[in-house]
C-alpha cells in the first residue's frame, strides 16, 4: 500500500470516527470549518482553501460554510468582499 493510499485510508477512518459521535448542532465538517477558520491565515479564508484542506469539494465545503453562517456561528468579511461562499 502506497503512502497517499494509506494517508487516505486515515483520512476516512478519521471521518467516521468524528462523525460517530455527532450528537450536536453542528455537523462534523461545520467544527471543522471552525477549526480551519480560527488556524487560517486572511488569505486562506476561503472556501476552496477549506475544501482542499477538507479533501472535498468546494461545494461541500461551501454548504458548511453556509450552515454556520446561517446560524449565525461565523461570519468572515474577507468571503463577502471576494463573492465566495
Amino acid at each position: 500500500m502506497s503512502a497517499r493510499e494509506t494517508a487516505e485510508l486515515l483520512l476516512q477512518a478519521g471521518r467516521l470516527v468524528q462523525a460517530e459521535g455527532y450528537d450536536g448542532e453542528l455537523s462534523p465538517a461545520q467544527w471543522m470549518a471552525l477549526r480551519f477558520f480560527a488556524r487560517a491565515n486572511a488569505f486562506s479564508r476561503t472556501p476552496s482553501a477549506f475544501a482542499e484542506f477538507q479533501a472535498t469539494t468546494r461545494g461541500t465545503a461551501t454548504q458548511a460554510i453556509k450552515a454556520l453562517e446561517a446560524g449565525g456561528t461565523w461570519s468572515d468579511s474577507h468571503s463577502r468582499r471576494t463573492g465566495e461562499a
